[in-house]
Formats: structure tokens, sequence, C-alpha cells
């Protein structure tokens, strides 16, 4: 999640602990912020160039960690100065460069005047770039922690005791263990086709992510972008 005070809160406790952002909450929050902006009936037009220019912005959480900031400046805003400049935004200029500006301070870092240094992002960048997640093909979302809290929260009465929800953990817990053992048996061959589409989308992603250095930064950018395009209709 994307719950600063949480994330602040535990980073004091785990110092060592690699805490990574769950990539739907990631999407989430830049279209409340486009919402909060007034430019979500923009970002709904078809064919609209802000669309497009926010599913770049998604694309940058598959760069290397380390290119980031280069893809930013040299992809992100210049295509964002080109598109003020013809006026592709007419009528909502000043609410998409504050959009692009918020997005800048909390995801990347502030650039700092006159010297080439930036400020801390609220976000740290390692925090919800998913490039290590896609190519070694793991989730890259919170889904199955949620599903999990699901079934124990539907699993206890209201005003469960501790020792209620203490059976419900170890009953889930055992259901787990049963379907992990089934699997490593081979016991449990049954895969659903939504599951095979979702396996499919994953490794094409990943094959374009794995291309990084093999083509320029605008280029991927385009690449992983459309991916998205295809894979949200």
């Amino acid at each position: 999640d994307f719950e600063q005070s949480i994330y602040l809160e535990f980073l004091k406790v785990f110092p060592d602990v690699h805490i990574t952002g769950c990539q739907v909450h990631f999407k989430g929050i830049v279209r409340d912020n486009l919402s909060k902006r007034g430019l979500i009936d923009l970002y709904n037009e078809r064919k609209g160039h802000l669309q497009g220019m926010v599913r770049n912005v998604w694309a940058l959480a598959t760069v290397p960690p380390n290119e980031v900031v280069s893809v930013w400046e040299k992809v992100i805003k210049r295509d964002l100065a080109s598109k003020l400049r013809l006026e592709k935004f007419a009528g909502y200029e000043e609410k998409v460069q504050s959009f692009f500006n918020y997005f800048e301070r909390d995801f990347i870092g502030r650039k700092l005047t006159p010297t080439s240094e930036r400020s801390k992002p609220k976000y740290r960048i390692k925090f919800w770039n998913k490039r290590k997640e896609i190519t070694e093909m793991l989730t890259t979302t919170t889904n199955s922690i949620e599903g999990y809290n699901g079934a124990i929260a539907k699993g206890c009465p209201d005003k469960a005791t501790l020792w209620t929800l203490i059976q419900v953990v170890r009953k889930e817990e055992a259901l787990a263990y049963k379907k992990v053992t089934e699997a490593l048996k081979g016991q449990n061959k049954k895969t659903r086709p939504r599951d095979i589409r979702r396996r499919a989308r994953q490794n094409c992603l990943r094959n374009v992510v794995l291309n990084y250095e093999a083509t320029t930064q605008r280029r991927y950018i385009q690449e992983v972008s459309s991916y998205y395009n295809i894979a949200i209709r």
C-alpha cells in the first residue's frame, strides 16, 4: 500500500527490510491525483494525449531504478513540454503541469536549483519500482495477501476472541499447506484459463522489460506503454 505513515514506522522497526509497493495501488494513487485535479475526464478521452502520458509514467516502474531519473528527464518531461507547446491540453495546461509536478516531487524527487541534486521523494524509487519482480516473474500486487486477509475476516465472527482468530489462522494455514503439498506432488494440475492468460501477459511484459538495454529509452517506454494499453482493454 502507499500509506506513508505505516511505511515510515515499519522502516523504523525493520530498517534493513526491503519494502515494495503494490502496482495496483501505485496506479490507483496516480488516478486519484488526476481526479483531485479535475483531470479525469481529460484522462478518459479516447485516444487522449494525457492517458498516453500517464501510461508512460506507469512504465517508469519497469525501468532499472538507477535509470528512472534519466528516463524521467529525457523522455517524460520532454514529451510533456512538447505537448504543452503544441497545445495538446488546451484549457488544462496548468492542471496537467501541476499533476506532473506532483509526481516528480513525490516519486522522483524535485530538482533543487541551481544544483543538479534532487530532494528526497515521498516514496523511494525502489519502493514503487517493479523491474525485479517482473523479470523474475514474481507478483507485483498485494492481491494474494488481501485475499488471505479476506478469508481470515470472513472466518471470524463479529467481536471474535483472540483464540477464535488463532483457530481461523490455523485453518487457513492448513489449507495453504495442503495446496502446496499437492502442487509439489503434481496432484494439483488444474489451471484456470484466466491464470493461463495472466501468465502469458506476464511473459509478454517480461520480454519487453528484458529488452531495455537493446533499445532507446524512448522506444522502451513506448513499448511498455503499448503493453499497458492492450492489457487494460
